[in-house]
């Protein structure tokens, strides 16, 4: 009988010690989990702003290309509506 209690003593023991170790091992995977999360969110931040640098230098160079000035004042006015949407927006 004593041998039964002990066997069941090491037995439970040993799940204490596994339960611990995968308690550690999820706080590990939390920690990971939210600097991963940063790095998606600081990688987004960045991949917006290129965007925006792209299009930028996009409209930059296309209005250097462009002879016509109708059509530059045309992209102008297009930007100049872009800015007022913007500008609607952070007065709300």
């Amino acid at each position: 009988m004593k041998d039964l209690i002990a066997d069941i003593q090491l037995k439970l023991d040993l799940l204490v010690q596994d339960r611990d170790a995968l308690q550690s091992k999820v706080e590990a995977m939390k920690v990971e989990n939210e600097k991963l999360k940063a790095d998606i969110a600081e990688r987004d931040r960045s991949i917006k702003a290129l965007k925006e640098k792209n299009k930028t230098q996009t409209i930059a160079k296309s209005l250097e290309d462009s002879a016509d000035r109708t059509s530059a004042k045309l992209k102008i006015n297009e930007l100049v509506r872009e800015i007022d949407k913007c500008v609607a927006l952070i007065n709300k």
